[in-house]
């Protein structure tokens, strides 16, 4: 009895839009990712499960020949082009959470 009661506390909870702890997230996908390796997966399906999981530091531009910044703010490239650096929003940049 009480897991079910806390089942469907839980449930309500989840309706009203009050956030809690644990529980799934499901996605519907028409196709699975290729890969969970976010530094070797190049195919667009895999690209955007990544995206709906973890926020870029730039985004592509609508036409898709470009970057915006999202959670950077910009970024300079040194003389030799061999260095970027990153300027993060104010945003991105938040205390450690407390445990």
């Amino acid at each position: 009895m009480f897991g079910w009661c806390l089942r469907r506390h839980l449930w309500d909870e989840r309706r009203r839009g009050t956030p809690v702890q644990g529980g799934n997230l499901v996605v519907a996908r028409a196709q699975d990712a290729k890969s969970m390796n976010n530094i070797l997966t190049f195919d667009n399906t895999s690209i955007f499960t990544f995206e709906q999981m973890l926020q870029p530091l730039f985004t592509v531009t609508p036409d898709g020949k470009g970057t915006t910044p999202l959670l950077a703010k910009g970024y300079t490239i040194s003389a030799d082009k061999m260095t970027y650096t990153i300027q993060l929003s104010r945003a991105s940049s938040s205390p450690p959470a407390r445990r």
